[in-house]
């Protein structure tokens, strides 16, 4: 299960009373032998879609690929997700070099894989704790460097987040 994975890690976006309306599931991993932050999901509620809070999501994991010296940020979309293809590619995602075929390809993929790069120095050796989950607490979720929003005023057509 991926959510599940050991090797996960999640950021949460609540409202000012606790409730969860929006998070990003995501790993550090190897890709091609490129040290990649992989965006395995990102969700919003409807209700809170449109605010940018997926944007502030998307924004938190660059930075943190930036900070634990990952040289790429990556995520799979489908490739008939018009919506989520756009939210991507309005992010400055483009279609990687290793999605060979795209969609409807010869291996039947029906997907796209996306990738933006960062300014993060690849010459510089990324800390085995920011590999193996040694920064995260009991159930995987990332502890440092902290990037934990809440969005008070979405609901009321404001965007973006504040720190908490």
């Amino acid at each position: 299960m991926e959510l599940g994975a050991t090797t996960a890690r999640f950021l949460l976006v609540r409202t000012a009373n606790g409730r969860p309306i929006a998070y990003v599931h995501f790993r550090f991993v190897e890709d091609e032998g490129r040290p990649v932050l992989y965006c395995y999901e990102i969700q919003v509620e409807p209700d809170y879609q449109q605010k940018g809070i997926g944007a502030r999501l998307i924004e938190q994991l660059e930075r943190l690929a930036e900070g634990t010296q990952m040289e790429l940020l990556m995520a799979t979309v489908f490739a008939f997700n018009g919506p989520s293809l756009a939210f991507f590619h309005k992010r400055g995602f483009r279609t990687d070099p290793s999605c060979r075929f795209g969609h409807d390809g010869p291996d039947g993929r029906d997907y796209v894989i996306l990738s933006k790069q960062t300014t993060a120095d690849p010459s510089l050796t990324v800390p085995d704790k920011y590999r193996n989950g040694h920064n995260s607490d009991k159930n995987g979720t990332i502890t440092q460097p902290t990037a934990t929003a809440t969005c008070r005023e979405a609901k009321k057509g404001k965007k973006g987040c504040r720190k908490k």
